[in-house]
C-alpha cells in the first residue's frame, strides 16, 4: 500500500476489505494483482481475510483447482468449469504458474 498517501491508506484497506467480503473471499485478481494480494492484506492487518481466500474451494480459488485434480497451476482461474468442461475462451493452459504466486 505505499502507492497511497498516509492520508487515504485507511480509506484503501478498509475498501480492499468490503469488496474481499462482498465476493466472499473468492479469488479475482489476474496477473499482476495475485502475487501482492497477500502481501496487502498482511500490510493491512487482514491475513485472516487472506486464509478465507486461501481456502477456498470455489471457482475462482487456488483450491478449486486442486479439488478438480489439477497437478499444475492454471492459466485461468476457470479454465476448467464446474460443469467439468473446458472453458473454450480464449488462455486456457492448464500448465501457466503466474496466477500460482501465494507467498515468497
Amino acid at each position: 500500500f505505499n502507492i497511497f498517501k498516509e492520508t487515504h491508506r485507511a480509506k484503501a484497506a478498509e475498501t480492499l476489505r468490503r469488496i474481499i467480503s462482498e465476493n466472499d473471499h473468492l479469488i479475482g485478481t489476474g496477473f499482476a494483482g495475485t502475487q501482492v494480494l497477500g502481501f496487502s492484506q498482511k500490510d493491512i492487518k487482514a491475513t485472516d481475510d487472506f486464509y478465507r481466500m486461501l481456502l477456498q474451494t470455489r471457482v475462482p480459488s487456488w483450491l478449486y483447482q486442486v479439488v478438480q485434480n489439477s497437478t499444475t497451476t492454471w492459466e485461468r482461474w476457470d479454465s476448467l468449469l464446474p460443469d467439468g468442461s473446458l472453458n473454450t475462451g480464449s488462455m486456457t493452459s492448464f500448465n501457466h504458474y503466474s496466477l500460482g504466486s501465494v507467498a515468497d
